[in-house]
């Protein structure tokens, strides 16, 4: 699916981004995080933890996340300080936010989509 992330379109297979909200000690998440692309939950979370193991390995492979994110069919995600997408194989991470700050919205992003998995499983 072709998404447009820092103002460049990219073709990606998943997108998942997180808003302000994400580091908010409010525990209600809704509306926080937006995920596209045809994997679940699941494939998800394991975007996410492979992308915290990446920054926290290679902080500097994370790429700026300028305004002007758009999900597909152009839906808006400007407000997003953090972005994690699989595209053909590969796991990249966009932030906003300093390397400390990108690991815990990270760590914040893992536990969301764990709870996410385990609603569901039956």
């Amino acid at each position: 699916m072709e998404v447009v992330i820092a103002g460049q379109p990219r073709e990606v297979d998943d997108l998942i981004c997180a808003g302000p909200g994400l580091l908010a000690d409010d525990p209600d998440k809704t509306g926080v995080v937006r995920r596209w692309g045809r994997s679940g939950p699941r494939d998800h979370l394991a975007a996410v933890q492979t992308a915290r193991l990446l920054v926290e390995e290679y902080p500097e492979d994370c790429l700026p996340l300028a305004p002007g994110i758009r999900g597909p069919g152009g839906e808006d995600a400007a407000d997003a300080i953090l972005a994690v997408a699989r595209a053909q194989g590969r796991v990249l991470v966009w932030t906003r936010l300093d390397p400390e700050q990108t690991q815990a919205a990270l760590a914040r992003l893992e536990r969301y989509l764990t709870r996410l998995v385990r609603l569901d499983t039956p």
